[in-house]
């Protein structure tokens, strides 16, 4: 009868019964609970990281929404508009005059020259020869009150703008209801005969 008892223990012994946790010998139920623990760090970590990740993300969204609010109402505030580079910089300044421009009138033999003045004061003896009439009036530099100038965009000899002296267009020229009023000045000056005038 011994061999069946050593039989039955064997049997019980590779019975199912020894996965579960309660018959594990002690070395294999430390390494359980070491299994466990590592586990739970491993999730903790993880939900302590998503955590993080999602302070972060919701913080950089917050500061992303409010940096583009304040750009948004910089631009659409009123008067308020980023300067062209090239307003930068120095500009001639605007004429607080009236520029006049005409032809002489031949004197004897003289040559007859394109003149300029300051429209609404005399012509005579202020005007300022330019190119002679053989030459276009245009691109020839001349000083008014202290400003240095020069008829430009010529369409044949009849300028369009007056520049500054830096190349920008100051004033807009046109006949304006001058075109053909003669100007007699005196002495052995030449008379003039206006084409317009520029403002």
């Amino acid at each position: 009868m011994r061999p069946r008892a050593e039989e039955n223990e064997y049997k019980e012994v590779k019975s199912p019964g020894l996965f579960h946790s309660s018959h594990l010998s002690l070395p294999q139920s430390i390494a359980s609970v070491a299994h466990r623990r590592i586990l739970n760090t491993i999730s903790k970590t993880s939900t302590q990281k998503l955590e993080y990740f999602s302070i972060n993300k919701m913080q950089f969204t917050k500061t992303a929404v409010l940096t583009l609010s304040l750009a948004a109402t910089a631009l659409a505030a009123p008067g308020v508009s980023p300067a062209p580079a090239a307003d930068l910089e120095a500009r001639a300044p605007i004429p607080n005059f009236k520029v006049g421009w005409g032809q002489e009138l031949q004197n004897h033999d003289q040559t007859n020259h394109w003149v300029v003045w300051v429209e609404g004061e005399s012509a005579c003896p202020a005007a300022i020869e330019l190119a002679v009439l053989t030459k276009s009036p245009c691109g020839q530099s001349f000083n008014l009150k202290g400003q240095q100038l020069s008829l430009a965009d010529c369409s044949g000899n009849e300028p369009r703008s007056v520049h500054g002296s830096d190349g920008s267009k100051v004033l807009t020229c046109g006949s304006n209801g001058k075109n053909g009023r003669k100007i007699t000045c005196h002495g052995d000056q030449h008379d003039i005969v206006q084409h317009g005038y520029c403002q």
